[in-house]
Parts: structure tokens; sequence; C-alpha cells
């Protein structure tokens, strides 16, 4: 190695230890349970008493199936 490279080497160690960095890897994954919203956001819920009921029979296997022609599946409630 150069002397050049051997300065840039040093260099980005010292870097490392005054910003606390240890390697480059991303920070370890982390599961998100709930979302939360921040900052001057609304949070719309869904009201379900505004939903029509659908007419599905439900003594059939998937009463409200992608076969059915459900009118709330067709709705994505």
């Amino acid at each position: 190695m150069t002397k050049c490279s051997i300065l840039l080497v040093a260099e980005f160690k010292l870097r490392q230890e005054a910003e606390g960095i240890d390697s480059l890897k991303p920070p370890a994954y982390i599961r998100i349970n709930k979302s939360k919203p921040v900052g001057n956001v609304k949070c719309g819920e869904l009201d379900l008493s505004n939903a029509t009921a659908c007419e599905c029979n439900p003594q059939k296997p998937l009463p409200c199936g992608a076969d059915s022609n459900c009118i709330n599946r067709l709705c994505l409630y």
C-alpha cells in the first residue's frame, strides 16, 4: 500500500470513531406492529355502519368467494 492509501484508511477509521460508526451496515430489522401517524395527518377510520350488507347465501361453501359477485367484496370492504 502506498502512503496515500494508508493515510486515507487511517483518516476513514478516525472519522468512524469520531462519529460513532462501527460499520457501514444498516441497522437491524425491526418489525412494526402499528402504524403511527407523524405530523399533521388526518387518520381516517373505516365506518362499517355505512357498509351495505351483502346478499350472499351463507349456506354456500364460500359465500363471499371470488365468483359470488359479493357487493362488499367488489367494494373492497
